[in-house]
């Protein structure tokens, strides 16, 4: 009975120190997935800006040079 009670409390603390690691590592997951994907939506738009800075216009519409 007791060795019994034993075996089901390591169990239950086994089974909640993996989902708290599984958790833990979605969250890295997570965050390292946003962090690569800001860098290159950043690079995307600087490179996109650099190649508009050529054409710039005016408040009439014409191009300036």
């Amino acid at each position: 009975m007791i060795l019994a009670d034993i075996y089901d409390l390591l169990n239950d603390v086994f089974f909640e120190v993996l989902r708290l690691v599984f958790i833990t590592a979605m969250i890295a997951l997570a965050i390292f997935l946003g962090v690569k994907l800001r860098k290159h939506h950043d690079k995307k738009k600087e490179m996109e800006s650099a190649g508009s800075d050529n054409n710039i216009t005016d408040d009439t519409g014409s191009t300036m040079q």
